[in-house]
């Protein structure tokens, strides 16, 4: 994770000084469109990861977010593993991959290409808000306290909804092979069954069973 930190403050800093530059000026529209782009989306994983690595590495009662509970079943194990190095790497984006496949872009005007960038954007902007939500409660397998603000007040697993909406946006080559699709569906399922198995750990909080009553969708408002 910190691996990935730099990574992103990186992207941040080389579009930040790409924009200062006297050579942003010679770029055309679009390019230098995305030259904002880019520096927006890594800024929101910088500050994604930022909030995730404290999370992650310190747990007290001065932060709220004391370990209630970590999740004891080999199947919610597996199927958060399968989303992250060195699992994701090594198995899961060898044997579920859409990329080599024999496709082509469904899009390629500059001014839709700008309006797919923006949709991108938008829900890059749900999933960082799911994150400060979140706030230092932010973990995987673990219930450290039930959070009902932001995003959640409306569904359940907003980041799980933003990130695969965005995928989607970011990828509809894919529909050019049906292989491809069903490769990008099948990461889609792979969130679907890590949001079930979380809630069925977070079943036993009382809290949680009052807040899924309250909060009836899991993934988009009014549907699903």
């Amino acid at each position: 994770m910190a691996t990935f930190m730099i990574q992103e403050f990186h992207g941040f800093q080389n579009n930040f000084f790409s924009i200062r530059s006297e050579h942003y000026y010679t770029l055309g529209w679009y390019e230098q469109f995305k030259k904002w782009y880019l520096l927006l989306f890594h800024l929101i994983f910088v500050i994604d990861v930022s909030i995730a690595i404290i999370g992650y590495s310190f747990a007290s009662r001065w932060l709220d977010n004391r370990t209630r509970s970590v999740d004891a079943t080999l199947g919610g194990w597996f199927v958060a593993l399968m989303c992250y190095p060195p699992l994701n790497t090594a198995f899961t984006s060898q044997f579920i991959s859409y990329k080599g496949l024999d496709t082509h872009s469904i899009i390629t005007q500059d001014f839709y290409l700008a309006i797919i960038l923006m949709l991108q954007l938008l829900l890059y902007m749900v999933y960082v808000w799911s994150t400060t939500a979140l706030g230092f409660k932010f973990s995987n397998l673990t219930n450290r306290g039930i959070v009902s603000i932001g995003p959640y007040s409306y569904v359940r697993h907003p980041a799980y909804a933003s990130k695969n909406l965005s995928w989607w946006i970011d990828n509809s080559y894919v529909l050019t092979n049906i292989w491809a699709t069903l490769a990008m569906a099948m990461w889609n399922l792979i969130y679907i069954v890590r949001a079930i198995t979380e809630e069925r750990h977070l079943n036993h909080d009382k809290e949680y069973l009052a807040y899924s009553k309250k909060v009836k969708y899991r993934f988009i408002p009014k549907w699903i």
